[in-house]
């Protein structure tokens, strides 16, 4: 542990960002279809490049979750796949 809070690891993962959780998710769940691990990249480049994926974990409400899919509405992209990205987010939290 004190090693850890040496190196500059975050031991409590407040100050982890979301594109660190999801990743971090992921590298639990190896062995997936190519098609699972497609869609994963694509939800991970989305992430990077919109503001809610460098926010840290502790500072995201259900209310940026919501200007998050409105957002991606916006962008052309259809309900059942923001659907699928914000189930993909949830079990990221669990």
């Amino acid at each position: 542990l004190q090693k850890d809070i040496h190196d500059g690891i975050d031991v409590v993962g407040k100050k982890m960002t979301l594109c660190q959780l999801y990743a971090k998710q992921n590298a639990q769940r190896p062995k997936v279809r190519k098609n699972t691990e497609t869609g994963r990249k694509y939800l991970m480049d989305i992430l990077k490049k919109d503001k809610l994926g460098v926010r840290s974990i502790d500072s995201i409400k259900p209310s940026d979750a919501k200007e998050w899919a409105i957002r991606m509405i916006e962008n052309g992209y259809a309900y059942q796949t923001i659907n699928n990205y914000k189930r993909s987010l949830k079990a990221s939290f669990y």
